[in-house]
């Protein structure tokens, strides 16, 4: 293909043009789900024995996937609420995301005031930190679409976490040098990136991406437990825990009507079972018990040897006795993965046979949708027999 000819031509697809499927959508998906999905890549570098943030970030430093999963969650951060705020500049203007002047202040003025060429321009568009700048002077002097205020608010007084953002993405896209160590990118995220998107998605214009998972649990959610202070201690094998529910929970099979399996799903579950037993190559019990995370009876202990006992055999070759230790293993409860949602933890986010015995019950929203249906079915029974539609 002729690359020139290639750029001259309008090749590409106008997929969506509505805000709430556009390509930040998809870039805070990825953002999220690779910050949440770290514990599980680096878990078993982990256990109750490396738990101090030196001895963790050494452990899980040169690891490919931690390395991919960092690059994607500062990447598409920054390219999500770069979208966002050119989207917002452009609902002002569309002139407002292209370069002309470096003076923000000035260039806004004018843009705003008078009317000017679309030829003075050129087609490039500005970079992250210029609009930036230029969000905050237009929400300054009150020139944000009423629409878009209470989204400009939450960016404008969270600029430090934009800064922040748009910091490692640069670190990492232009020198490609270096990656923040695990439980510094946990600390930023729970205490500032975190509360920001919280704060963000829980507008009304953000109910799309909120629901983006397409189950009953909101991103917000699942996003709430992993919130911290600036001044809370960071316990990161608690973190390492609500990430993985955060991971696990959207994959979870919800079994027919009110929970019930079919034979289906039974055979879903004792395949996935089958599949454990393979991959873990150690003692898997049985019995399922209740997941913690999915709350279905699909949960699998996964057992390993973590000392021996002997016992004397004695044998008898009917010339002499002889006595011999046989080695007899001492099992120690090491894992827990559920054959229905994925949820897999180890002995690095603490006592596992407490963990198995808790509850992770997130708000529930099928009464508020419940109620929405039902409200919309009385509505059209009443259409149709008033008006017969």
């Amino acid at each position: 293909m002729d690359i020139n000819g290639f750029l001259k031509k309008d090749e590409y697809f106008d997929v969506i043009e509505d805000k709430d499927q556009g390509s930040a959508y998809y870039s805070l998906n990825i953002a999220l789900n690779s910050y949440f999905s770290t514990y599980q890549i680096v878990k078993n570098r982990l256990s109750s024995e490396t738990v101090d943030p030196d001895t963790i970030n050494e452990k899980v430093k040169s690891l490919p996937d931690f390395i991919e999963a960092s690059i994607n969650i500062w990447m598409h951060l920054q390219h999500f609420f770069e979208l966002e705020i050119k989207r917002i500049l452009e609902n002002k203007n569309p002139l407002l995301i292209v370069k002309y002047s470096n003076e923000t202040d000035r260039y806004c003025d004018n843009v705003l005031d008078i009317e000017i060429k679309e030829s003075q321009f050129t087609r490039n568009s500005i970079e992250f930190s210029e609009a930036e700048n230029r969000l905050i002077y237009l929400y300054k002097i009150n020139q944000i679409e009423p629409e878009d205020i209470d989204i400009a608010r939450i960016l404008t007084n969270h600029k430090a976490e934009l800064d922040l953002i748009n910091q490692m993405r640069n670190s990492t896209a232009h020198r490609g040098k270096r990656i923040i160590k695990y439980t510094v990118l946990d600390e930023l995220m729970c205490t500032r990136i975190l509360p920001f998107l919280n704060e963000l998605l829980e507008l009304e214009d953000y109910s799309t991406y909120n629901n983006m998972y397409g189950s009953d649990d909101k991103v917000t959610d699942l996003i709430k437990p992993l919130i911290k202070g600036e001044k809370d201690e960071i316990d990161y094998q608690q973190i390492a825990l609500f990430k993985e529910i955060a991971r696990s929970r959207p994959n979870r099979n919800e079994f027919g009507i009110y929970g019930r399996m079919s034979e289906k799903d039974k055979q879903t579950i004792e395949q996935q079972r089958e599949i454990i037993k393979i991959r873990e190559c150690d003692w898997v019990e049985e019995e399922f018990r209740r997941c913690p995370c999915c709350s279905e009876n699909a949960l699998l202990e996964v057992n390993k040897e973590v000392d021996r006992e002997y016992e004397e055999i004695t044998s008898d070759d009917n010339e002499k006795a002889s006595i011999f230790p046989n080695p007899i293993p001492v099992l120690g409860l090491d894992r827990l993965c559920c054959a229905n949602c994925g949820f897999y933890v180890n002995t690095f986010v603490g006592d596992l046979h407490e963990i198995e015995k808790l509850e992770f019950e997130l708000p529930s929203h099928e009464e508020e949708e419940l109620n929405d249906i039902l409200e919309a079915e009385a509505y059209n029974k009443f259409l149709e027999e008033k008006y017969g539609l």
